[in-house]
């Protein structure tokens, strides 16, 4: 069993079915530069052709290609190169496999060489073992192998992934066949439970029975006395009513008198209001009148009055501004004057800068040129008290000492062993009974300042040797 459901999960078969894609006929399709998807859908564990299985092809999230599978189960889909497709597996009532299918990288003169898909899908139908969250992602990828030129199934992608679904099938499985078993024996023991509680069941209705017979006949005898109360309390009730309906009919004339009362007082009320209402607006209209009448000629009193302050205002305004102006100009012209004078000012001290960084320069050069004079004259006199030095790999010819820069190394007599060990000042090296020899291994070039053209130079290299 468990290698027959590997087969049907994880082989790969050659199939033929009517699916189209996007509406287009096989014939269409055909001669064009596509690659064909082919397979069949079948039942996981029992191998049945599924028919009427969708399936849909999507790029960038766009649905380009959608089939559904034959009677027989089989699909077929077309798909182009140079693109990344998802394709979905669905079928109600199953759970949906989803696989990616990448057909780039293809050359294009490989496109007609490249094969076609075949493959086999199977679905199964919804478990509660079942871990739908592995089952959301693609079960499957499907990459093109240039060696091969043919696009195939990625196994170190989807061989762990089938792997992993087929073992959580089997012990779903497993674990459904064992719970069978145990529903198959609770199901029992829940049989003689159910036929005990019916024995008992029937012997508490039998007593149940004669208990509610004895209640019945109490209950009848308490519902006659009931409703012997109740009588006599729709009796008493009706009795009341009466009564407050009397009472309600008295206390409704009672107060349609006193509203009447209220009315009529109120009409009163509101006929001296409307008089003290117009005697108060005509006292009102006299005072606004007399009012306006002072306003009126205090308002023509205070406009002759800010006229003359507004001319007295213009006046002392323009005579302002005049001397502004006046002080404007002044300040202007003294302005104009200071900058001039600041000008000129930094002009001469730009000028003395000028002059003394010409001098300082000037000083420097001849600084530099003093300085590389003296160090020409240097290097001419040590040439003239060291030893000539002969260009050659054999370090035995050139006896130098590494304590000291080359320019300030002095003739060491090197046949002569009790120089190094009376003389204390002589360099450590050669206290130790070690010489260094400096031997010539190339020249350089190197621009000669005082020259002023290029001179070519010796490259040393400083050797230990023991003269002993």
């Amino acid at each position: 069993m468990l290698k027959i459901k590997l087969f049907f999960l994880c082989s790969i078969v050659s199939c033929v079915c009517n699916a189209q894609l996007d509406g287009e006929k096989q014939k269409d399709v055909m001669n064009e530069d596509n690659l064909f998807l082919m397979g069949e859908v079948t039942e996981y564990f029992e191998g049945e052709l599924l028919s009427g299985t969708v399936i849909k092809a999507t790029s960038d999230g766009n649905v380009v290609a959608q089939g559904t599978s034959d009677s027989e189960g089989r699909f077929e889909l077309v798909l182009h190169f140079d693109k990344q497709y998802t394709v979905t597996f669905s079928r109600a009532g199953f759970v949906s496999k989803k696989m990616t299918i990448d057909t780039r990288g293809v050359p294009d003169h490989k496109h007609y060489k490249c094969p076609d898909m075949d493959i086999e899908i199977t679905l199964f139908k919804p478990m509660k073992c079942v871990d739908m969250g592995m089952m959301s992602k693609p079960i499957g990828r499907a990459i093109y192998f240039p060696k091969k030129n043919v696009i195939d199934f990625d196994m170190e992608y989807s061989g762990p992934i089938l792997a992993s679904i087929n073992k959580m099938l089997n012990d779903c499985v497993e674990q459904l066949e064992n719970e069978d078993d145990e529903e198959a024996k609770a199901q029992a023991e829940k049989e003689a439970a159910l036929a005990e509680q019916k024995r008992l069941a029937e012997e508490r209705a039998k007593e149940e029975a004669k208990r509610r017979e004895e209640e019945a006949k109490a209950k009848a005898e308490k519902e006659d006395a009931l409703a012997e109360q109740k009588r006599l309390a729709e009796e008493r009730a009706k009795e009341e009513a009466k009564r407050k309906e009397e009472e309600a009919k008295a206390q409704a004339e009672k107060e349609a008198a006193l509203a009447e009362q209220k009315r009529l007082a109120e009409e009163k009320a509101k006929k001296e209001a409307a008089l003290a209402e117009q005697k108060r607006l005509a006292e009102e209209k006299a005072e606004e009148e007399a009012k306006k009448k002072v306003d009126e000629a205090k308002s023509e009193a205070e406009k002759e009055v800010a006229l003359a302050e507004q001319k007295k205002i213009a006046e002392e305004i323009a005579k302002r501004k005049e001397e502004e102006e006046a002080k404007a100009k002044e300040i202007a012209e003294q302005k104009r004057l200071e900058e001039e004078a600041r000008e000129k000012e930094l002009k001469a001290v730009q000028t003395a800068e000028l002059a003394e960084k010409k001098r300082q320069e000037k000083e420097a050069e001849l600084a530099k040129q003093k300085q590389l004079a003296e160090e020409q004259a240097d290097k001419e006199d040590k040439i003239k008290e060291e030893p000539k030095v002969v260009e050659t790999t054999n370090p035995k010819r050139i006896v130098n000492s590494p304590s000291k820069p080359i320019s300030k190394r002095k003739s060491i007599p090197t046949n002569n062993p009790s120089y190094f060990r009376e003389n204390e000042n002589a360099p450590r090296t050669m206290r130790d009974s070690r010489l260094v020899l400096k031997t010539v291994i190339g020249y350089t070039q190197a621009w000669d300042p005082i020259k002023k053209k290029w001179t070519k130079e010796p490259i040393f290299q400083d050797v230990e040797y023991s003269p002993h």
